[in-house]
């Protein structure tokens, strides 16, 4: 198991703040060389604040039910369905801005690459784990590369001690993420609900899904 160290990093929120700003005016003005590079700034910014994380109680049905349904918001223009399924209330020992970031890039992997318009997510309950299963018509590569992501799906398995892999069948692709029950029963961290991740322009998922397709 690997051992991270939190450390709160007040220096964040200003730089959301001046890197939204230049996001915006890049949008505005349809700057397209400097969008990409603070799109580029922005992704950055996301993966590092995940270097160093706390084990949190998280509802992970409920987080991963909201991150589909925004998903399935921003996609909607393009046709893509995103529809989750699953328990209603499932308890992990983990860290939410981890595990968002690790199922969005499957998700945005799934939306890059089906060959379909159909994405579906379940958590299902097992003995000591809960899986996130998220299946589509496509190719999600089995090789891990870290373009499409599924290294970093993998090393946070890896360190909540849980496993990741890839089950293909019938020209259908499902990657499996397992994550230990959580054994402490206390409440649960907040979970960001739907809105959260929508009303954010810096967003995790924002910033994967931007510029793709």
């Amino acid at each position: 198991m690997n051992t991270y160290f939190y450390i709160e990093n007040n220096d964040e929120p200003l730089k959301r703040e001046k890197l939204q700003n230049l996001f915006d005016n890049s949008f505005q003005k349809m700057d397209t060389k400097s969008l990409r590079a603070h799109y580029q700034m922005l992704r950055k910014l996301e993966f590092d604040s995940l270097l160093n994380f706390v084990f949190e109680n998280v509802d992970i049905s409920s987080l991963v039910e909201n991150i589909t349904l925004a998903c399935d918001v921003i996609c909607a223009e393009n046709n893509t369905s995103f529809i989750y399924c699953g328990n209603s209330t499932s308890y992990i020992k983990g860290n939410v801005k981890l595990i968002t970031k690790a199922v969005l890039n499957l998700l945005s992997n799934a939306y890059i690459y089906s060959r379909g318009n159909l994405v579906t997510v379940k958590t299902l309950e097992k003995q000591d784990f809960v899986s996130i299963e998220i299946q589509s018509g496509g190719n999600l590569s089995p090789s891990f590369n870290f373009g499409d992501g599924l290294s970093f799906v993998k090393k946070v398995c890896d360190s909540l001690d849980g496993y990741f892999f890839i089950e293909s069948a019938n020209q259908y692709t499902k990657a499996i993420m397992m994550l230990p029950k959580s054994r402490v029963y206390k409440e649960s961290v907040h979970t960001p609900d739907m809105f959260d991740f929508l009303t954010d322009r810096l967003s995790p998922i924002y910033v994967e899904f931007f510029g793709q397709k």
